[in-house]
């Protein structure tokens, strides 16, 4: 499998096992009024997914200006990519068929019956959604293939270390690039970051 390809795979398996990005669940929940809704168009994510609160907070962490911080990250933001976005869905069966050594077809099946929902809003204490229970959807695929679930576990178990350790290299990418931008110690930065983003719901 191709590099882009395994990467591809990787983030999808974010999807059904419950890896969430650097701002993955900070989403303010916008309100039906008008005033409601202007404040919430002003909490809502910006760059790197944070808001502007969490911005300020970081910013004050490192001893700079909201605006300094958002100009870096504006700066090293990565490009879009270009083409048309892969089906993660198809991405993420294929990875995990090859890793079973079972059909991809019988993979997609089972995974598109039991596709956990997604959190509909962040948890109100602030911390990220705790990650969807897999009990089922192990059952369900060791069911449907014929496999121990042990295997399976150890299947969806890899190919999320495989989206954390992916998920961890850009951050830190980020964290050195900004560092770099602002003229500060790269460890200040992941520190400030790691500081104001919320701590996962077990």
């Amino acid at each position: 499998m191709s590099l882009t390809r395994k990467m591809t795979a990787t983030a999808a398996a974010a999807v059904l096992i419950g890896s969430a990005g650097l701002g993955a669940a900070q989403a303010a929940t916008e309100s039906s009024s008008g005033s409601s809704a202007t404040t919430s168009t002003q909490q809502q994510k910006r760059g790197g997914g944070l808001t502007t609160a969490q911005l300020s907070a970081i910013a004050s962490k490192l001893g700079i200006t909201s605006a300094q911080l958002k100009a870096a990250m504006d700066e090293n933001r990565p490009a879009k990519p270009s083409g048309e976005r892969g089906d993660k869905g198809a991405a993420m069966a294929a990875a995990l068929a090859k890793a079973l050594g079972v059909e991809e077809a019988k993979v997609t099946a089972i995974l598109d019956a039991n596709r956990p929902a997604k959190p509909t809003t962040p948890p109100a204490d602030g911390t990220r959604p705790a990650k969807p229970d897999q009990t089922k959807l192990i059952a369900a695929l060791a069911t449907g293939l014929g496999i121990d679930e042990a295997k399976v576990k150890t299947a969806l178990t890899s190919l999320q270390a495989e989206h954390q350790a992916d998920h961890e290299a850009r951050h830190t990418a980020m964290y050195a690039a900004l560092a770099k931008s602002l003229n500060l110690e790269t460890s200040a930065v992941q520190a400030a970051f790691e500081a104001v983003r919320p701590a996962r719901s077990r």
